[in-house]
């Protein structure tokens, strides 16, 4: 089995706020930027594609993206508060526009299945989002 690896994400402390109340189960990225970058994740050389590359213009002919993409950390804005989820059927589809999605516009949704501790990846327990709750100062 492939290791599946963790994309780092900033979103608005609004965004990241729903998400951690459980409100908001899905994370949107507009293709066209993103794709990029997915296709710089797998090919391992991030600073070199320029989206003209072989896997990004199969990627986006198929309009697919890697199943290799099985963790989102999110942060906070551009602060040390962060969350680690485990993705499923990650695709590109339209997404709602009152979950922050652009309307009209395809985009990478990202489902998310569940909270995750970070380092070991299994599912976090209540006594750890307690921590980090307290560590954060999140009432």
């Amino acid at each position: 089995m492939r290791e599946r690896k963790t994309l780092h994400l900033v979103l608005k402390h609004r965004w990241y706020d729903m998400i951690e109340r459980y409100e908001k189960h899905v994370e949107y990225r507009r293709w066209q930027t993103w794709g990029k970058r997915i296709c710089a994740i797998r090919r391992k050389e991030p600073k070199r594609c320029d989206g003209r590359c072989d896997g990004c213009r199969w990627l986006s002919a198929r309009l697919e993206i890697p199943t290799d993409i099985g963790y989102l950390c999110l942060h906070r804005g551009y602060t040390n508060t962060t969350m680690t989820w485990e993705t499923v059927n990650n695709r590109i589809a339209y997404g709602n526009t009152e979950l922050g999605a652009p309307e009209g516009e395809k985009v990478i949704v990202f489902d998310l299945d569940r909270k995750v501790d970070p380092v070991t990846h299994e599912e976090a327990t209540e006594d750890y989002i307690e921590r980090m709750r307290n560590r954060f100062g999140i009432k």
